[in-house]
């Protein structure tokens, strides 16, 4: 499990720059920085995601599966670092979320 803090405020899962989501997925399978990755567990903040959305407490421990290969973190598509900042303030989709702790190989 990752220590996982969150800055995109405007996901439906965030709360206090937690995620309140059991476990996250981290996209980017060819990435080369951090900037090629995306969380593809946002959900835009809205009426509907909020009354929708059965998490609501934040959950700081979090299991990240991850895709990206080329990060050292990544030990058989689970992100093994002890903490991650996943970012994209102002993020209307997933493709504007970035792992901010990816490094690469």
């Amino acid at each position: 499990m990752t220590n996982l803090q969150c800055s995109v405020t405007n996901c439906a899962s965030n709360s206090d720059n937690c995620c309140c989501r059991p476990d996250i997925k981290v996209k980017g399978r060819r990435a080369c920085s951090s900037s090629d990755t995306c969380c593809s567990s946002f959900q835009e903040k809205n009426e509907a995601a909020q009354n929708a959305l059965r998490f609501d407490m934040p959950n700081p421990i979090t299991n990240v599966r991850c895709d990206a290969d080329n990060c050292k973190h990544n030990t058989g598509g689970k992100c093994e670092a002890n903490q991650i900042s996943i970012d994209g303030a102002g993020a209307s989709n997933s493709i504007q979320t970035l792992c901010s702790s990816f490094e690469a190989r």
